[in-house]
C-alpha cells in the first residue's frame, strides 16, 4: 500500500538531491517495510519528475483556495512542462473569452468588420500568448535575482513555477477587460495574485512572507521603469520622425 505521507517525505528528499538508494536505508532503519518503500519512491520519483497527477483546472482551483498547501505539494516537481500548460491554457481561454465577449456586444456594428476580427482572433491569440510567455520568462528572471538577495538558494525553475500559478486571478481580472466590472475587480485581483507568489516564494523558497513579497514588488517596479524608459524613448523618436516629415 502507498502512504502519501511518505511520498511526499521521498520527494522532499530527492528535491535535496539525496541519493535514492540513501533514502531507502534511512527509512529501513526507522521501521518501514521494503514493500512499502519501493512503492512510494516509485511514486515519488515518477511524481518528481512529471508532475502530480492533477489537470490545469485541478491547479487554477487549488492555488486560488489553499496556496501554501499547493505550492507545498509542487514545490519537488522537477518538470516545468505543467507550469507552461497552466500557462498556455489559461492565457487562450481568456483570449477567447475576450474576443468573444467583444464579438457578441458589437454583433449588430459593422457585421462584416466583426466576423474579421474573428477570423483573425486566432493570429491574435497565438501573438498574445507568445508575449505572455516571453513576459512570464522576463518577471521570473527579475524576481528570481531579487529573490536571490535575500538568500533564495533554488533554482529558476521554482521561481517559474511559483509566478506562472500565481497568475491565476489575473487570469479572471483580463476576461473582464473593458467591461463594466473591470475597475472594482482588477486591483483586488492584481493584490490577490501578488500574495499568492508572496506565499509561493515563502513556500517554496524558504523566505519569509515579507522578503517574498518584497522581491516580486521590486522585479515589478524594475519592470514597469524599464517600459516607461523604452515608452519614452520610442515615443521620441516616433514625435522626431513626424516633425522630420511633416
Amino acid at each position: 500500500m502507498v502512504n502519501k505521507d511518505l511520498i511526499d517525505y521521498i520527494m522532499v528528499q530527492i528535491s535535496k538531491d539525496r541519493d535514492i538508494i540513501e533514502i531507502r536505508d534511512s527509512l529501513k532503519k526507522i521501521g518501514w517495510k521494503e514493500n512499502i518503500i519501493d512503492e512510494s519512491i516509485k511514486y515519488a520519483v515518477h511524481y518528481h519528475e512529471n508532475g502530480r497527477p492533477s489537470s490545469v483546472f485541478q491547479r487554477f482551483s487549488q492555488v486560488m483556495t489553499n496556496p501554501y498547501q499547493f505550492f507545498k505539494e509542487i514545490k519537488p516537481e522537477k518538470s516545468i512542462r505543467k507550469p507552461i500548460s497552466f500557462l498556455v491554457t489559461f492565457s487562450l481561454i481568456t483570449c477567447i473569452v475576450i474576443i468573444l465577449r467583444w464579438f457578441f456586444l458589437n454583433l449588430n456594428q459593422k457585421t462584416e468588420f466583426g466576423i474579421s476580427v474573428l477570423l483573425l482572433a486566432p493570429l491574435a491569440i497565438l501573438v498574445l500568448i507568445f508575449f505572455l510567455l516571453i513576459y512570464t520568462f522576463v518577471f521570473t528572471s527579475l524576481t528570481h535575482l531579487f529573490s536571490k538577495l535575500f538568500g533564495n538558494e533554488y533554482t529558476f525553475k521554482y521561481t517559474f513555477k511559483i509566478i506562472v500559478y500565481s497568475l491565476a486571478p489575473l487570469f479572471i481580472a483580463f476576461m473582464s477587460f473593458n467591461s463594466s466590472i473591470f475597475s472594482y475587480v482588477s486591483i483586488p485581483l492584481w493584490v490577490w495574485s501578488l500574495l499568492l507568489a508572496g506565499a509561493g516564494m515563502s513556500e517554496t523558497h524558504n523566505l519569509s512572507f515579507f522578503e517574498g513579497i518584497t522581491s516580486i514588488f521590486l522585479a515589478y517596479m524594475l519592470f514597469l521603469g524599464v517600459l516607461s524608459v523604452i515608452s519614452f524613448v520610442s515615443s521620441g523618436h516616433i514625435n522626431g520622425i513626424i516633425s522630420y516629415l511633416f
